[in-house]
């Protein structure tokens, strides 16, 4: 239970409360929390990984660009049709071309049977023709032996010219392997989650840029001297453009891949019920009392309210689904010839009820989503409490939530590009500094000009691309082990910044629901439950429970024995004689 609400907060202060929104970033940097939100995401990845193993050994096949072109709602069937002729066409030709079959049909053939074994055999095919050319001293040891067979008085001009064209010549060759490797990857079945959230964080980045430039919902285009180009509001580029392709790739999940979208949604909701609701009374306990409970009490709290927060957002969309499953029942009978054409029109009406109760709870639930979670780690309520107060402030206050959402987002915005760069900045001064070192003793020019082994161990990162980088191709002897350490080092810094608007968001969210309460329920900004006040009743509960029990212990055989003679009263002394 939460502490009695107090006296409403003046309209001017609610209105300009809103600067405690700006203690986010303090909030969501906390040690704590980022490790809750790095190990959230790990295992988030985890189970896309899983589920993509297990969907890709069924064969379900998915093609590069496809969540776009689903987005864009153009033809995606047909588009999916000449796609899969192009990339079988194209495929048939590259084994061709590289001996790992005869014919063109004889390549279609192939594939059609064994589609996966197939490609496989046609990157063993490239690594066996290109393994000699791409290493350095099988390769001089070619050339010299293609040298002793000139005459003599050309090998000296040959050897010459080999040593300073030799490095060139093997980096063409591995410069010509990665573009057949990387044709091929692309031409391949692609993953379900790994479309997506290439896809995802795409757009969300764009977002974030188009924001940042003013660019909310329009194309901008150049004046000519004819016209001004129409504009599109929805333009990929645009803000809510970026917005309309991260929704559209889930309705994509959903539509194309039903059951991976079921599967994947049910398992990260019982994951992020956990972490997110420890998230969740973190940022509570430190927004309303300035305190920072461990991560074993955050997780303890989630564990012990999973089920309100797992139930939460899916009572709503049960509720929603319900309603729709009673209008179709109702679209069967309206297909009775007769009866169903004369009763069908008169229950219009319960239609056009059930659709307005749809709209009503997808409005609530979208807006409301977020204030959710932290409803139950503020109040330590249940899911319809969660639900109740959600909805209610969404439409009491529409246009306050609406408020606070936009300086969330723009604040938001902000931090990451701040934090990127911060990100980006320490990788390139360790880039740098430590590849100097290095290449004090070492180069590697058949890499590349100016290249050492550290760079062939970690590309330097680009601001747009942090992600840690190597090929194997120029890896030797035990460099792909050290590579594969720094791989690991580098990704957890920049899932790390993921991580961080994972945390901002919970954060965030909470405080706006703080915000909200105080609006509409009159409460504090520092009210909040906490097991003390929860300890503290079933105390004073069992404490007044022995107070009634000598009552009921006492039998009535008890009852009915005369009272004990008082031992002050003494016998009268007996006479004798």
């Amino acid at each position: 239970m939460s502490e009695s609400p107090r006296e409403a907060t003046p309209p001017f202060t609610e209105w300009f409360g809103f600067p405690v929104i700006f203690r986010t970033f303090k909030l969501a940097v906390q040690p704590g929390k980022m490790i809750l939100a790095v190990t959230g995401l790990l295992l988030t990845y985890l189970v896309g990984v899983c589920l993509d193993g297990i969907w890709a050994g069924a064969g379900v096949r998915v093609y590069s660009g496809e969540i776009r072109q689903y987005v864009s709602g153009t033809e995606f069937e047909r588009w999916k049709e000449r796609r899969a002729l192009a990339d079988d066409q194209e495929l048939a030709g590259l084994m061709v071309s590289q001996d790992a079959a005869d014919s063109l049909d004889g390549a279609r053939e192939a594939l059609e049977q064994d589609r996966s074994g197939a490609i496989n055999r046609l990157r063993a095919r490239i690594d066996e023709k290109y393994q000699s050319l791409m290493d350095l001293d099988e390769r001089r040891e070619a050339e010299n032996k293609r040298i002793e067979d000139l005459p003599e008085d050309q090998h000296e001009a040959e050897r010459d010219r080999l040593d300073d064209a030799l490095p060139e010549m093997v980096r063409k060759s591995r410069v010509e392997y990665l573009a057949l490797m990387a044709a091929i990857e692309a031409l391949d079945t692609q993953r379900i989650f790994g479309q997506w959230i290439t896809h995802e964080l795409h757009f969300a980045r764009t977002a974030v840029g188009a924001l940042l430039s003013g660019n909310v919902a329009a194309r901008r285009f150049a004046e000519t001297d004819v016209r001004v180009h129409p504009v599109n509001p929805f333009a990929p580029e645009s803000f809510a453009g970026a917005l309309a392709n991260m929704g559209g790739a889930g309705c994509w999940m959903m539509r194309i891949h039903p059951w991976y979208f079921i599967c994947f949604v049910l398992l990260n909701l019982a994951l992020w019920s956990l972490i997110g609701g420890g998230l969740c009374r973190m940022a509570a306990m430190e927004a309303t009392l300035d305190q920072r409970i461990s991560i074993g009490k955050a997780l303890a709290f989630g564990r012990s309210k999973w089920r309100e927060f797992f139930l939460a957002p899916l009572i709503p969309l049960v509720f929603v689904v319900l309603v729709g499953l009673l209008m179709w029942i109702g679209g069967l009978g309206t297909a009775i010839p007769v009866l169903g054409e004369i009763f069908g029109p008169l229950l219009f009406p319960l239609a056009l009820l059930g659709g307005f109760v749809i709209a009503l709870v997808a409005v609530g639930a979208t807006g409301g989503a977020a204030l959710m979670w932290p409803t139950i780690a503020a109040e330590g309520s249940d899911s319809f409490d969660a639900i109740s107060r959600s909805f209610s402030y969404v439409y009491n206050r529409p246009w306050r939530a609406i408020f606070y959402g936009l300086v969330l987002l723009i604040y938001g915005s902000l931090c990451y590009v701040f934090l990127r760069f911060f990100v980006f900045l320490l990788l390139v001064c360790t880039h740098v500094f430590v590849s100097w070192g290095v290449g004090v003793f070492t180069d590697r020019p058949e890499a590349g000009a100016e290249m050492n082994k550290f760079d062939v161990m970690w590309a330097r990162p680009t601001f747009e691309s942090l992600r840690p980088q190597f090929e194997m191709i120029n890896l030797s002897r035990a460099e792909p082990f050290g590579a594969a350490v720094i791989w690991i080092f580098v990704s957890l810094v920049v899932v790390a910044l993921h991580a961080f608007v994972i945390s901002f968001l919970f954060n965030g969210f909470t405080w706006i629901y703080l915000l909200l309460r105080r609006v509409v329920d009159a409460t504090d900004l520092e009210d909040v439950y906490t097991e003390e006040i929860e300890e503290a009743t079933i105390e004073q509960a069992a404490e007044a429970a022995p107070a009634e029990a000598p009552a009921a212990e006492t039998t009535p055989s008890e009852a009915s024995e005369p009272p004990p003679e008082s031992s002050d009263t003494e016998s009268p002394p007996s006479s004798e004689g």
